[in-house]
């Protein structure tokens, strides 16, 4: 999943117009290990990707709250364009799993779920 998720990104960096992710062109190492520390900080449930729902926040809401931040921005950029992608090809948006089950650690990983992968 990480490959796969990283490879995305990469072709986002080269060719997308996502701001926050064209800024990594001069960067490539800087990417790559920034995307592997963030990876694996939300597989494991670590701080910030640990953090509940507030009071009558939303999924959408809750991930927007990390937009930009340097310890979680890759990982948001890419459950941005997962939920796109799921949206236009399914129908259905990972933040529905979220809803479901309340769980935003799960939400990426939900997407194959979804689509009985």
């Amino acid at each position: 999943m990480a490959e796969y998720l990283f490879d995305l990104l990469v072709n986002q960096v080269k060719h997308g117009v996502d701001p926050f992710l064209i800024a990594y062109k001069k960067w490539k190492n800087l990417f790559s290990n920034t995307f592997q520390q963030q990876f694996t900080a939300y597989a494991q449930g670590a701080y910030l990707f640990n953090v509940p729902l507030g009071p009558g926040q939303t999924p959408l809401e809750w991930w927007r709250a990390f937009i930009g931040m340097v310890n979680t921005g890759i990982i948001v950029v890419c459950q941005f364009n997962i939920i796109k992608a799921s949206t236009v090809l399914t129908g259905y948006s990972v933040f529905m799993v979220v809803a479901v089950t309340g769980c935003c650690h799960e939400a990426l990983f939900s997407h194959s779920a979804l689509n009985g992968r």
